[in-house]
């Protein structure tokens, strides 16, 4: 009987450790499935907000312009996201020249689509 309880005691105290340790994780565990559509491994993320469907990233890739969404869009060897610019001309530019960007924005997922509010666009030095 004393066994018992103390199997009891130790497995509850066990669980709430585990709790606990699982709770201090860093948000970046928790920022995973906005990513799991569209976004893999071409991102790094920089901070997760409060929402469920938004983070602050990093992306590397080619802007291009989507016929079909009418919308210009960043490529990487993964998949495409949508822009949301702020300044379309150089987004325009830019899919003209074809260079590597590095765009640090603000992913919003949707229910068919990722959308990536602009908040810094670099161009990429081929020759570094």
């Amino acid at each position: 009987m004393i066994r018992r309880i103390l199997s009891i005691l130790l497995t509850t105290k066990f669980s709430i450790i585990t709790i606990v340790a699982l709770s201090c994780t860093p948000s970046i565990l928790h920022a995973d499935p906005i990513f799991s559509r569209g976004i893999t491994n071409a991102y790094s993320l920089v901070e997760k907000n409060s929402f469920s469907n938004r983070a602050e990233v990093i992306l590397f890739g080619k802007i291009s312009w989507d016929k079909k969404s009418d919308h210009y869009v960043l490529i990487d060897e993964t998949g495409l996201v949508y822009l949301s610019p702020t300044d379309e001309s150089e987004l325009k530019n830019l899919s003209k020249s074809g260079n590597q960007v590095k765009i640090t924005g603000i992913v919003n997922k949707k229910s068919k689509s990722i959308n990536l509010e602009v908040l810094d666009l670099q161009k990429i030095n081929p020759n570094i």
